[in-house]
């Protein structure tokens, strides 16, 4: 912070106001495409045959297949021994197969199911409302439209919505506990370039 020249030179590389915040002269825009946009992407879900293929390996899945194939093989032995072909033997076997094969549709369709349940609610629950200023004035816009060089207003028991300096402070403390595991608050001050 100290090489950058602390947070007065930081707000002046970002083009922002630490009182007035980001002016409405500003493109918004061109500012999100140097910058970025303030979420992360989402990473690509698995397809339904990718979780197909997993079901497979759970270990009753596993026993059951291993089943399936003794039974096959006996059950084809014993009627070849028997009646010099195939007569009933393989009914098992195959009853087997389709029963595992039946499991792993119903596991992969479940799950694949729930994965687009859960990426739906994901988006919805990362996307709060934060307030920040603009033009010089407190307004609220979602953490999805949020822009490197917003000044954010943080009150007790606020989200922080993005990494940042903290321009002012009077006992700010933080719970880090998703990011370290810490339980504790962490007491957090504004820089002091002295």
């Amino acid at each position: 912070m100290k090489k950058l020249g602390g947070t007065t030179r930081i707000v002046e590389l970002l083009r922002s106001d630490a009182v007035n915040g980001l002016s409405a002269r500003d493109d918004y825009s061109a500012r999100e495409a140097t910058f970025g946009k303030n979420h992360m992407p989402m990473p690509d879900p698995k397809s339904w045959l990718e979780l197909f293929i997993e079901s497979f390996e759970d270990t009753t899945v596993l026993i059951l297949s291993a089943a399936a194939i003794v039974s096959l093989a006996v059950g084809c032995y014993d009627d070849y021994n028997k009646h010099g072909g195939l007569e009933k033997g393989w009914i098992e076997g195959v009853a087997i197969i389709v029963a595992v094969l039946i499991v792993g549709v119903v596991t992969a369709t479940n799950d694949f199911s729930k994965a687009q349940q859960f990426a739906r609610l994901n988006v919805i629950n990362e996307d709060i409302t934060v307030k920040v200023v603009r033009d010089g004035s407190l307004q609220e816009v979602s953490t999805r439209t949020l822009l490197v060089g917003d000044v954010v207003s943080l009150e007790a028991g606020d989200k922080v919505p993005a990494d940042g300096v903290l321009l002012m402070s009077s006992d700010t403390e933080t719970n880090e506990a998703a990011l370290t595991g810490e339980p504790d608050d962490k007491p957090k001050a504004a820089f002091d370039p002295t």
